[in-house]
């Protein structure tokens, strides 16, 4: 009996189809709606006030990569000519731009760390950097201005993937 469920969500599955009915398309764009909303928190906390911008820079930097697997797998979903597809691109490439950024920022952080600092306490570091620190890094203006890019971009990906599912998940975790 097991094997037929399998068998009957694999055709779902091929079909594009969820067991209540969603396409793959709006499967795909919740998943990146909920993704962006965990990996991503600086685009919802950050745009609707006037914020430090050198106080993001590292988070964004260190939830880039993962961002922009998230984007990726709703755009490679959509369809050409989907009213998200365009938006989705720009914001995989806001995301990937930034993540170019990483290997030096790393390296930065390990040249600059504490002697005998553990792993877990460099990555904090690294997402969550005093901005002094992040001001004295070599790249700072490139990798701020791809922030400052990458949260416009996204910001505008959620609005248009909050219409197009009809659920607001930021909003709903604010008020959590």
């Amino acid at each position: 009996m097991r094997e037929e469920r399998t068998d009957v969500a694999w055709s779902r599955w091929r079909r594009g189809k969820s067991g209540n009915g969603e396409s793959a398309q709006q499967m795909a764009a919740r998943r990146a709606q909920l993704a962006l909303a965990s990996l991503a928190p600086l685009v919802w906390t950050y745009t609707d006030r006037e914020y430090d911008l050198d106080h993001v820079v590292g988070e964004a930097i260190e939830q880039s990569a993962k961002v922009y697997k998230a984007v990726e797998e709703l755009f490679t979903a959509l369809e050409p000519d989907h009213p998200l597809h365009t938006t989705a691109i720009a914001a995989g490439r806001a995301a990937a731009d930034l993540s170019l950024t990483s290997e030096s920022w790393a390296d930065f952080c390990a040249q600059h760390s504490l002697p005998g600092q553990d792993e877990p306490a460099t990555a904090m570091d690294r997402e969550w950097p005093d901005p002094s620190v992040l001001r004295a890094w070599p790249r700072y203006e490139v990798a701020r201005a791809r922030t400052q890019g990458a949260i416009e971009v996204l910001a505008e990906l959620q609005s248009r993937l909050t219409q197009y599912t009809g659920h607001n998940v930021p909003a709903a975790w604010h008020a959590a």
